[in-house]
């Protein structure tokens, strides 16, 4: 809301249910955008998941993205050049 992003509060209730645990949030992501497109992202540090001992939250995550079979995975880098080619 700071950042008048109106429509991330309102995906933020409406695609992830308030959602607030990082894995909670991301695998309602992937559910959206494996029935409706669009693109999942998981941005975390390594120091936090090792702060937070969420290791096995990440292999689970990873696992479960992993099942959505049709997903094409690409860097940070990557999405910024096809979204710089849309433009």
């Amino acid at each position: 809301m700071l950042e008048r992003n109106f429509r991330g509060a309102v995906d933020f209730y409406r695609v992830h249910r308030g959602k607030r645990n990082w894995v909670a949030h991301f695998s309602r992501a992937l559910d959206h955008v494996g029935a409706n497109g669009g693109v999942a992202h998981l941005y975390l540090h390594s120091w936090e998941i090792d702060d937070n001992q969420d290791w096995d939250s990440l292999d689970l995550i990873l696992r479960r993205a992993s099942e959505y079979v049709d997903f094409s995975k690409s860097t940070n880098g990557e999405l910024f050049s096809e979204w710089r080619m849309l433009r």
